[in-house]
């Protein structure tokens, strides 16, 4: 019987051990081996290559027994529990937060490149004693085989972190609608809709996606329009009416009275 090889100064090995969906997959391809290789002799005769078949069947064999998480025994598991403690703490220390890796802002790829460097070995130590304690028994029972050696569970949100100026990604907030479907706003829309329109950012959350996408647009274009004043020239009588009376104009007069109209309110903001 093989045993588990640990590294040199440390309490558990790093190679990594088997996720319970490869323990599966591998236990069904060593059964569908073991069936055709042992099938009645008409059928076994007609293997083409039975010897590469056994092959791989041994090799199915030693990673099962080598690879797949043991519970802990005895006194091991209560060292276990205090080196997973252990571990966990090291690895957070200079961890990029889940900010930094959403937003990459300058300086974030060489913090997590640096990070990962530092703790490789710890990672894996850790990943295969929760492995083995997820065995044991010894994990909360909420947490399942596919998550319990993720090491994101250990990222936090934010805290001590680089400056997020010249991020590539914009912070954003996601409102859900019937059906599941998301609109996204950044930091930046949702301020210019609390200027131009606040009640109905305050209602935002309550609209359909359909509404908050034409609302989107409508930013889009209010973006451009502070941006550059003269771009107000391309509006209809009807368009410039409406905008003026969004930002609370008089809604009287010509074409161009309005569009001047509005052009002097946006000069000013």
């Amino acid at each position: 019987m093989q045993t588990f090889t640990k590294d040199e100064g440390r309490f558990e090995r790093t190679a990594p051990l088997l996720k319970q969906s490869q323990i599966q997959e591998m236990g069904q391809e060593r059964d569908r081996l073991k069936a055709t290789l042992h099938a009645p002799p008409h059928l076994r005769n007609a293997i083409q290559d039975a010897s590469t078949m056994f092959g791989v069947l041994k090799r199915l064999e030693q990673s099962l027994e080598r690879d797949t998480p043991r519970e802990y025994a005895g006194a091991d598991l209560d060292k276990a529990v205090r080196r997973e403690k252990e571990l966990r703490e090291k690895i957070k220390d200079g961890m990029p937060t889940a900010a930094e890796m959403r937003r990459n802002p300058p300086g974030a790829l060489d913090k997590h490149m640096q990070w990962e460097a530092r703790n490789k070995a710890d990672i894996a130590e850790w990943k295969n004693i929760r492995r083995r304690l997820w065995a044991s028994g010894a994990v909360e029972s909420s947490v399942s085989d596919r998550s319990v050696a993720n090491v994101e569970m250990l990222r936090s949100a934010g805290g001590h972190e680089l400056s997020m100026d010249g991020a590539q990604i914009p912070v954003t907030k996601s409102y859900y609608g019937l059906g599941g479907r998301s609109s996204t706003f950044t930091d930046e829309e949702l301020g210019l809709l609390e200027k131009v329109a606040p009640r109905l950012k305050e209602m935002i959350a309550l609209l359909s996606a359909d509404q908050r996408d034409e609302i989107k647009t409508s930013l889009q274009a209010e973006a451009v329009i502070q941006l550059d004043p003269a771009s107000l020239d391309g509006l209809t009588h009807k368009e410039a009416r409406e905008r003026c009376r969004a930002a609370g104009l008089e809604t009287g007069g010509s074409r161009e009275d309005l569009v001047d109209r509005l052009k002097a309110h946006y000069g000013k903001n």
